[in-house]
This record gives C-alpha cells, sequence and structure tokens, in this order.
C-alpha cells in the first residue's frame, strides 16, 4: 500500500512539471494571451480578391439581404475607431491616422468604422474655411487605409443638431425639404462621396450616429442641449424635437444624393442605435410602451427606407425587456436578424461593446452570441490611440485594450472557421 501510493505521489509529481512545461510554451507562443481561435492554416484569406480585383468596390447586399465582399459572402468583426480622421484635424496631417491604421493592421482588424467630420456644429465652418485641406486630408486618409487594405465606414454627420445648429435652424430642420440643413446633407453628401468613392477602402456610407434615440422622446423637453452662441433664436421649441419622420426624409436624401454619385452598390445605413422597446408608441403616443412585435418591425422598415442596405443597431446589453418580455442577447438576436430577412435587409451591428468591464470573459460572451446568430457585420466601440479621451475607449498599449483586439481576431477566427 505504502509502495502504492509512492508510485502515486511520482507520478503527480510528473505531472505538475508537464503541465507547466506546456504553459511554459504556450506562453511563449502566445505572449499577448491572445484568445484561442484563428483561421486554419492553409485557408485562402477570402479578402484577398477583393483587394487585388478592380470590379469590386465595398460591401454589397444582395436582394435576400445577404452581404458580400468581392462577391464572397461576407462575415466580418472589426472595431470603431471614431476619431480617425478628426484627430488629424488643425495640422492636417495624417501621421495619427496613419499610426492608427498600422496599429489596428498588426491585430488583424480589416474594417473601421469612424466619424468623417467633426462632432458640434464648429467643424463646419472649419470645413468651410479649410475646405481644400480639408477633403485632401480625408483622402489621404483613405489611401493609407487602402495600402493598409482596412475598410472604412464614414459616418458623414455624426450629432443630429450639429448641422441644424450651424445654420441655426430647429433640429426638426433634417426632415424640411427647403432647409438650410437637407442643402448641406446634399452639399457635403456630395463633395465627401466624389472624393471617396474611387477608393477600394471604401465599404459603406452612413448618415449619422444613433439618431433614433432621439426620436419622438415624451420628455423631449427635459433633454434639450443648449442653444450655440450665435443662435438668433430665444429658445428651443417642439421644432426642436426631432421625430421618426424627420430621420427616414433625412434617411431617403442621403441615400438617393450617394446613389446619384456611386454605382457601386455599396452598402449604405443609418447609423442608429438599437431602437427603443417603445419606439412606435413614442411615435404615435409619445409614450414609453412597449410596442409589439408588429409595431416594432414597422419602425425598423420606417428607420431603413428604401435605398438603405442594412438595418443598423448598437447592441450594449446582454438582456433587455423588449416585446414587454425579458429578452437575452440570444433571444433577441434571433428576433431582429429574422425580422431583417424578412425586410430583405442586411444587419449590421456598428457598435457594440462598452463599459469598462476587466473581465473578458464579459466581452467573448458577448461576441460569441452575435457570432452564433450569424451577425455579418460586427463593429467593436472604439479603438483609440490614448485610452480614455473617448467614452469607454481602449487602446493597444494597456491589457485591457490588447484583449480585446485579440477578441476581435478571434471572432474572425471563428467566422473563417465555421462560417465560410
Amino acid at each position: 500500500m505504502k509502495g502504492f501510493k509512492k508510485i502515486l505521489t511520482v507520478l503527480f509529481a510528473f505531472l505538475l512539471v508537464v503541465a507547466s512545461l506546456c504553459a511554459c510554451a504556450n506562453n511563449t507562443e502566445n505572449p499577448d494571451n491572445k484568445l484561442p481561435v484563428t483561421p486554419d492554416e492553409g485557408k485562402e484569406d477570402t479578402m484577398k480578391n477583393y483587394w487585388e480585383n478592380t470590379v469590386d468596390f465595398g460591401i454589397g447586399v444582395d436582394k435576400d439581404g445577404t452581404m458580400t465582399l468581392g462577391g464572397e459572402k461576407l462575415y466580418l468583426a472589426g472595431v470603431n475607431c471614431y476619431n480617425l480622421f478628426n484627430q488629424c484635424f488643425g495640422t492636417y496631417d495624417a501621421a495619427l491616422a496613419k499610426t492608427t491604421l498600422q496599429t489596428l493592421k498588426e491585430y488583424g482588424v480589416k474594417v473601421i468604422r469612424f466619424n468623417c467630420g467633426g462632432y458640434g456644429y464648429d467643424y463646419i465652418t472649419d470645413f468651410y474655411l479649410n475646405q481644400t485641406k480639408y477633403v485632401a486630408l480625408l483622402s489621404r486618409v483613405a489611401d493609407l487605409a487602402e495600402e493598409a487594405q482596412i475598410g472604412l465606414i464614414p459616418s458623414f454627420f455624426w450629432l443630429d443638431h450639429a448641422v441644424p445648429d450651424y445654420f441655426d435652424e430647429p433640429i426638426r430642420a433634417w426632415g424640411n425639404p427647403n432647409s438650410k440643413t437637407v442643402k448641406f446633407l446634399k452639399e457635403y453628401t456630395q463633395i465627401v462621396v466624389n472624393t471617396l468613392k474611387d477608393r477600394k477602402a471604401i465599404f459603406g456610407w452612413e448618415l449619422g450616429n444613433e439618431y433614433n434615440l432621439a426620436c419622438d422622446l415624451p420628455n423631449a423637453s427635459d433633454l434639450m442641449p443648449a442653444l450655440p452662441p450665435h443662435s438668433k433664436r430665444e429658445s428651443r421649441t417642439e421644432e426642436d424635437y426631432l421625430s421618426a419622420t424627420d430621420v427616414a426624409y433625412a434617411m431617403r436624401v442621403f441615400t438617393q444624393t450617394v446613389r446619384g454619385l456611386d454605382d457601386t452598390g455599396r452598402m449604405i445605413t443609418s447609423g442608429n442605435a438599437s431602437l427603443r422597446p417603445s419606439q412606435y408608441h413614442q411615435l404615435h403616443e409619445k409614450s414609453w410602451q412597449q410596442d409589439t412585435r408588429e409595431q416594432y418591425a414597422q419602425m425598423t422598415a420606417m428607420y431603413a427606407p428604401d435605398g438603405a442596405d442594412v438595418i443598423s443597431e448598437h447592441v450594449y446589453f446582454t438582456e433587455q425587456r423588449t416585446f414587454d418580455e425579458l429578452l437575452t442577447l440570444d433571444q433577441y438576436l434571433a428576433e431582429i436578424t429574422a425580422m431583417a430577412k424578412q425586410l430583405k435587409k442586411g444587419y449590421f451591428v456598428g457598435e457594440w461593446g462598452g463599459g469598462n468591464a476587466g473581465d473578458i470573459s464579459y466581452y467573448k460572451g458577448i461576441a460569441d452570441s452575435m457570432v452564433n446568430a450569424d451577425v455579418q457585420l460586427i463593429l467593436l466601440w472604439n479603438y483609440n490611440l490614448t485610452e480614455g479621451s473617448i467614452e469607454y475607449s481602449f487602446s493597444a498599449e494597456t491589457e485591457r485594450g490588447r484583449e480585446l483586439l485579440n477578441l476581435v481576431q478571434y471572432m474572425n477566427g471563428r467566422y473563417e472557421n465555421e462560417k465560410k
């Protein structure tokens, strides 16, 4: 009996040594603690044909809502880089954008969504005063992305009240065909599209950021931003209470303007967040009552009118009360992807992540839910050279940032191995 125990002790010690050696080997091969799934060796890079051919430009969406790139079905995870372009304002030197793109290329990032302008109304003054430099900088950023073989999704009018504030118009000017706001929508869109449309790095075009969240709010009067200093208006009025009808009109003008200039069929998206669960009742009753599935589907279609190729959502929850039911993220994604298919549109998660959770397993759980749900295009919020300078941003200079960038690689590895 004592001999048997001695044998077990020796065997146990031997197994510990082997385990330790294996762990050391793994750490040597994987110093950044990358997640284990990567594309299988020997598989052709599914984006190689896209960058080499001279025919395809950007992400396409088939008549059934399937997203494609270079003639192949698209599955891709990437990141937001909100200030890729506007971090270069002032100097009009693209050095910071170049560093950003080089770093993201090292982590295998292949698509970026970014703010194609400033935040508040003051960037429009800069655009008019320095238009030649402004457009040249935007062009240079696109060239750098093309060199890095990273796709771009420019979001044209990020803040919903920036353009109306510049022209001293109510925010609902987005829905007024005779407004200076709509005139600028057309003008700026024409300049940007004509500047970028011949770059393969442009994967799609986006109107703005999360306009739906400001629409038809029952408490809109309590949430009005201050008027700009140059305003001749005495106060905000009900004409500043943005509505879904205004956003739908602006989206139609945007898509018509883009299609009139760019005949490649690139994806056009609204940039909206996930709908509020009461979006229909807000529009029709100014109430927070939860919508039914049918009402939710109606609003989903309204916010992605003809010309918009995808349903855009920003997903920042792991469970949420929708349709007056508590849904897990898996359940919600099953519902919304089915709605997108019924509308024959793609489903695009333009933002996800957020917060400052230190546990990567929190983010991995969300990532796995989206890959499992067959979501074709997913962009994590938000990479920045300096962590924290943009809300909930991360950089490659911190452990959390590196883990999140590795998570994007993990998602693309799952896509390559399981979906293609």
